[in-house]
């Protein structure tokens, strides 16, 4: 039996959603608890496939529900099922190594989901509303804290637990972070040496508690390098959680060499990150420097004359993209370049004519 979820909604975005969005992520997150309690009921859960899920509207009772925001109701509907996909895999590598041989078997506990202000899995508020679930058992709850770097409950639980946790010493890199909350609560070891930071960090379980404890242990000098490293590897971390991190000096330093991979790597695959695109850029825009603005329009360009040359049968040669310039846009190009046309319109007029008089 999983734990009796609130109503309360939590948001946690300077901007908030507008009403409707708001209350359309409701729906899709209380669609989404009565799919789990449907197989949870009927001992299925392992059968249970959030990212392939086939929710029909048309099969479950809404009353009073306009059909006009149907559409809008299966956009998120889709996007939660993907984002549970990703916290269940997550989780079972990352925090329930000892406790479950199935990703979904900690459906069987817990429900109650936290969403973002885009309707996806807020990671940080959900695993604080798992810290007060009574379904998760005290060795259950210290992995829970340790992988969300929940210091005080570390500190808390830790002499409950410590005569009977074993020490995970036969893969370290997997379970780096457990092995850190260990050692810090047993005080075996000075954990703030600059090189054990610096291995860690490359390893630890990427959330928003996590990615800002071990940040700040990471030396002045050595953060750009690894605000590069997070952002090759975890896009989605990066921009959420170490972007707004960085000083003025090391986001000038991070712009100048990556701000045109930086916001073509969001365009591209602009299906996925529509509600960050503009934020991104209008955090980023007065740092931007005119020779990766130019380099971004190129791109930008190449990739619109290269969709003209595939509708009017132009040298499609001339303008081939390069494996990485694709866009990944599901809908249609013209989603993508009214996203760029955004950009380009609120772009310094600096920036405007560099690019022009660069490209010309």
């Amino acid at each position: 039996m999983a734990e009796i979820t609130s109503d309360v909604f939590d948001i946690f975005h300077p901007t908030p959603a507008p009403l409707r969005e708001l209350s359309v992520i409701v729906i899709s997150l209380e669609i989404w608890r009565c799919e789990i309690n449907k197989y949870r009921s009927s001992n299925t859960l392992k059968e249970f496939r959030p990212a392939g899920e086939l929710i029909s509207l048309k099969t479950i009772l809404i009353p009073h529900l306009p059909s006009v925001i149907y559409s809008t109701i299966e956009k998120y509907v889709e996007r939660f099922g993907l984002s549970m996909n990703n916290w269940l895999r997550r989780h079972h590598l990352s925090v329930f190594h000892f406790h479950y041989d199935h990703k979904n078997s900690v459906l069987e506990y817990f429900e109650d989901f936290v969403c973002d202000y885009d309707g996806t899995i807020h990671y940080g508020r959900t695993a604080e509303r798992m810290m007060h679930c009574d379904r998760f058992d005290t060795d259950q709850k210290f992995l829970i804290a340790c992988g969300y770097c929940f210091k005080d409950d570390v500190v808390r639980i830790y002499p409950f637990i410590e005569k009977k946790m074993i020490m995970p010493y036969d893969n370290f890199f997997k379970y780096s972070q457990l092995v850190y909350w260990i050692f810090f609560a047993g005080k075996n070891v000075n954990l703030s040496r600059p090189d054990i930071i610096d291995v860690l960090f490359d390893y630890i379980f990427r959330n928003g508690p996590s990615l800002e404890y071990f940040w700040n242990l990471i030396p002045l000098e050595n953060r750009l390098e690894k605000a590069i490293d997070i952002f090759n590897c975890d896009l989605p971390s990066f921009v959420r959680f170490i972007l707004p991190k960085l000083d003025g000096q090391q986001l000038n330093e991070f712009l100048y060499d990556n701000g045109c991979a930086l916001l073509y790597a969001l365009l591209k695959k602009s299906c996925y990150y529509e509600e960050v695109i503009l934020s991104t850029w209008i955090y980023v825009e007065n740092a931007m420097n005119e020779i990766a603005f130019t380099e971004l329009v190129e791109k930008i360009m190449k990739c619109e004359f290269a969709g003209v040359c595939v509708s009017c049968e132009l040298d499609q040669d001339e303008y081939k993209l390069d494996e990485d310039d694709h866009v990944d846009d599901d809908r249609d190009l013209g989603h993508f370049l009214q996203l760029c046309f955004e950009i380009w319109n609120t772009a310094a007029e600096n920036l405007k004519r560099s690019a022009v008089r660069r490209i010309t």
